[in-house]
């Protein structure tokens, strides 16, 4: 397991905000924050400054190239009762404009215990 999946956080070299998309796709492939903003930035990932716009569409296209498949289903609940909710497995959640990635029940995310709700689920596989 990466570092970063351990601590789920930013990655402070970076010096950006808005990279929870980058952050979700590093912990839920299991590939360093780098290599993530790399696959987003070909991809076309929008970077103003210090702030950053990931799509799912993005996400979903770098997952598909690192060899991944991904199932959709309806959200359910919020970020903070995520974990319980989907307890088993690699998933990313979308809420209101954010990303976060799950783990075999925990969530890895700055905002883990919130009451984001959870939009969408993508499991990945």
């Amino acid at each position: 397991m990466t570092e970063q999946r351990q601590r789920g956080e930013r990655n402070t070299a970076a010096r950006n905000s808005r990279d929870c998309g980058v952050r979700a796709l590093s912990i839920a492939a299991n590939i360093p924050y780098q290599q993530a903003f790399d696959l987003l930035a070909a991809r076309g990932r929008v970077q103003s400054g210090r702030r950053g716009v990931t799509y799912w569409s993005d996400i979903e296209a770098c997952l598909w190239k690192l060899g991944f498949k991904v199932r959709w289903q309806n959200g359910d609940g919020t970020l903070k009762t995520a974990g319980r909710n989907y307890p088993g497995g690699v998933w990313i959640f979308h809420t209101n404009d954010h990303f976060a990635a799950c783990v075999d029940g925990t969530v890895y995310d700055i905002w883990a215990n919130t009451a984001r709700r959870v939009k969408d689920a993508y499991r990945i596989i």
